[in-house]
């Protein structure tokens, strides 16, 4: 069995948290963290979930308040995370600046694929997945579109990254 640490961002409104409930054999929990960049402690969501013979353990700050909060989070925890999600709410158009911004960080170490969940993506005013690949300048392999209430969207998420990290579903 092959254990993956996975770290989750999510930008507001992009429905993280019924992701992670939706996702975690428990409900997530709170954690501390220690930040091993400046011996901070990080109040996180853990949450952890198998897909076949591979366990996915997930990692989520509690709260998104910067990018630079997030930037000091994921430099004090890069060398233990094989990935990342960052989930972006695609009817929230505002919003993808900062997306570009965080994944440009998520993407900075190398081998940890960071991929894309758009959520919200049923609504009237949602960008679709195209629109979203375009304006995040990603590959369609590092994007997925996710409701998060539903168990069967949700494992499809973590088994893109899965996919990519190299487990076999």
């Amino acid at each position: 069995m092959a254990n993956y640490r996975v770290f989750i961002v999510g930008l507001p409104n992009s429905t993280l948290m019924q992701f992670m409930q939706t996702s975690s054999y428990f409900p997530p929990i709170s954690i501390e963290k220690k930040n091993v960049r400046d011996g901070n402690i990080i109040p996180m969501m853990y949450g952890r979930v198998s897909l076949g013979e591979h366990m996915i353990y997930m990692y989520n700050p509690v709260e998104y308040t910067s990018l630079e909060s997030i930037q000091n989070i994921w430099q004090g925890l890069i060398d233990e995370m094989n990935g990342s999600l960052l989930f972006v709410n695609s009817s929230d158009q505002g919003m993808f600046m900062e997306a570009k911004k965080l994944l440009g960080l998520l993407s900075s170490k190398p081998n940890a694929p960071c991929i894309v969940v758009a959520t919200e993506f049923n609504k009237e005013n949602s960008l679709s997945l195209n629109q979203i690949q375009s304006a995040l300048n990603i590959d369609e392999r590092h994007l997925t579109a996710c409701i998060s209430t539903q168990t069967s969207s949700v494992r499809q998420a973590l088994g893109q990254i899965l996919d990519i990290l190299g487990g076999k579903k």
